[in-house]
């Protein structure tokens, strides 16, 4: 074989392969390569938990029949992704009756490796930032920015919602 003719089908292979790698570049997302590779998973436990059978207005309705009050909520909205946590893994009855709930955190941004978070929360808590409001509604859990809300203990949102609404009292 001629030299050229050597020459000219390396350059044509190594074009290939070269175009090979930049269409596939284009046609994948780098973010998604990523996640799929090294995905981060997030699950916390409920210590004893409690199965909850349905919800009614004065509370939660346990497998036993009792009825269990949410403390520092007067009306009860329940986020249909937490509604279906709570009785899909039940509820952890804490010190001073404080109700903690699994619920699915939605980790949508794409830069995010989380694919999975199983997150224990105030059930107050996140009932009290979702007390007749429409906020930040994901398909599949809770916004980000509400599980860190719902982090905080339910007394001091209801402290801050009370120094938002009466600043001088």
């Amino acid at each position: 074989m001629k030299y050229w003719l050597k020459s000219l089908t390396l350059w044509l292979a190594v074009g290939a392969f070269l175009g090979g790698i930049v269409s596939f570049a284009l046609r994948s997302d780098w973010n998604q390569l990523r996640r799929r590779y090294f995905p981060k998973h997030i699950i916390e436990t409920l210590n004893s938990p409690v199965r909850i059978t349905r919800f009614s207005t004065n509370g939660l309705i346990t497998v036993d029949g009792k009825v269990l009050p949410v403390p520092c909520v007067s009306y009860l909205v329940y986020p249909k992704s937490v509604y279906e946590d709570i009785l899909h893994n039940g509820i952890e009855i804490g010190t001073n009756d404080t109700l903690y709930c699994l619920a699915r955190v939605d980790h949508w941004d794409d830069n995010d490796p989380v694919t999975f978070h199983l997150a224990r929360l105030d059930l107050s808590s996140v009932l009290t930032i979702f007390n007749g409001r429409i906020l930040y509604r994901c398909k599949s859990g809770l916004d980000p920015l509400l599980y860190l809300q719902a982090k905080t203990p339910h007394h001091e949102i209801l402290e801050l919602e009370r120094n938002l609404l009466f600043p001088n009292f």
